[in-house]
């Protein structure tokens, strides 16, 4: 098979011009049998690679922000909504947009033995900088970057062996960068504590037609492109991923996932010859009966060490280590253009941690360190309507509570607030 002709189109203008040139080659999105709202991604001239993204836009609106509070404004004013990654306070209020995203793919071809391909994930607009990448753009806007960029080899053993070489999202977690891919349109407090992306290499493996095993090694833990680390006798970072499906004894969409991956970041000491930052992750999807219905259950850990520090789990919480836990149950319905989904969550993290809410920044009178740690409790409830077959379409409330006790956190500094209530409508067009 001949290979394509455009390795360079992770450059940003070749990607826009590919898309440019595929929109009017193929006009309206050619609509496929598969799940409900799927449109396939659109092959190009070369018939082998698939080009395919959407655009992501959301109106947000902060009901229990103080007056006087602003999304950039200057302390004790600026609004505080800890543990939220994507829909941050900046863009309460207002109208946004999110993020164009461009996808590139080429599966390795399924008849040959050995097989090669790739997949590249362009981004543009304000996600950019909050997905930590560098940007491919100059300047400091950071309005355009990558979310992954990597080369697929396929090799002839056993069942199937896939190798992984580039930059990659992060195999770990309940939900993905990708919001409409998930259950909800704000992110979980799990998903903000579990690492984002690394550069480096994976191998996966099916071990049965219901078991599959990854494993890899990253540069680092830090989410930019490359990121290598500043000391070489830093331990590299390291990943594993067991997932299990229940098809061979009762249902394939009963599954458990189980994950971990522990590193060094970038700017790590010469004395990290051990990984010092920890995430564990265990997931499960499990069908409760009735038509459409069914239970999503996630648990993350992280355990964060000072530079130079061994990872010694037993370590008390202080100066030289924090740790951070979040626990979501979800509940999903479909039924017939309607998608309703429910999400609980509870999530606590060592006082003076920079993992879900560092207290000097949020200005609170608690201790740095002290007993008084982070507990957050959440409820989302979001409500999806397929209006149109390629657009995803949803109306979400989301309410957090800080139940720490001692001066909240939500609010701002000059109002400290327990509780948190944002409304929001998210529209996705997927093409």
């Amino acid at each position: 098979m001949k290979p394509p002709t455009f390795e360079a189109a992770a450059h940003p203008l070749v990607v826009c011009s590919l898309a440019l040139a595929s929109m009017s080659l193929c006009g309206e999105a050619v609509r496929a049998d598969g799940p409900p709202g799927f449109v396939p991604q659109q092959p190009l001239a070369d018939g082998s690679t698939t080009l395919g993204g959407y655009i992501d836009t959301s109106i947000m609106w902060s009901a229990t922000a103080p007056r006087d509070a602003g999304s950039v404004a200057p302390f004790p004013n600026s609004l505080r909504m800890p543990g939220r990654l994507y829909d941050t306070p900046a863009r309460m209020n207002g109208f946004n947009l999110n993020v164009v995203s461009l996808e590139l793919d080429r599966r390795p071809p399924e008849e040959s033995s050995w097989g090669v391909g790739y997949h590249v994930q362009t981004l543009f607009g304000p996600d950019v900088a909050l997905r930590g990448a560098y940007s491919l753009a100059a300047g400091s806007s950071q309005t355009t970057g990558l979310s992954s960029a990597h080369i697929i080899v396929k090799a002839p053993a056993g069942n199937g062996l896939e190798f992984q070489l580039g930059y990659f999202t992060s195999p770990l977690g309940y939900e993905v960068y990708d919001s409409y891919l998930n259950p909800n349109y704000s992110h979980s407090y799990g998903y903000f504590i579990e690492p984002k992306a690394h550069t480096g290499l994976t191998a996966k493996y099916d071990l049965t037609e219901h078991v599959s095993l990854l494993g890899g090694v990253a540069n680092s833990y830090s989410a930019f492109i490359d990121a290598p680390l500043t000391h070489r006798a830093a331990s590299k970072t390291y990943l594993a991923v067991a997932k299990f499906d229940a098809g061979s004894f009762w249902r394939k969409d009963a599954t458990l996932s189980l994950g971990y991956t522990g590193g060094n970041t970038a700017t790590s000491a010469a004395t990290d010859v051990f990984p010092r930052i920890h995430n564990f992750h265990a997931g499960a999807d499990l069908p409760l009966g009735l038509p459409g219905l069914g239970l999503g259950l996630a648990y993350d850990y992280q355990a964060n060490f000072a530079a130079g520090v061994p990872a010694v789990f037993l370590f008390p919480p202080g100066p030289m280590s924090s740790y951070a836990n979040a626990t979501a149950a979800y509940l999903k319905y479909d039924h017939g253009k309607w998608q309703l989904r429910g999400r609980g969550e509870y999530a606590t993290a060592t006082a003076g941690n920079t993992i879900l809410a560092p207290r000097g920044a949020l200005g609170s009178s608690r201790p740095m360190f002290g007993p008084n740690d982070d507990k957050f409790v959440a409820l989302t409830g979001t409500a999806g309507y397929r209006i149109w077959e390629n657009v995803v379409s949803r109306f979400e409330v989301r309410w957090d509570r800080d139940v720490a006790g001692g001066v909240p956190v939500f609010g701002t500094a000059a109002h400290p607030l327990k509780n948190s209530v944002t409304v929001g409508v998210n529209l996705v067009y997927r093409f």
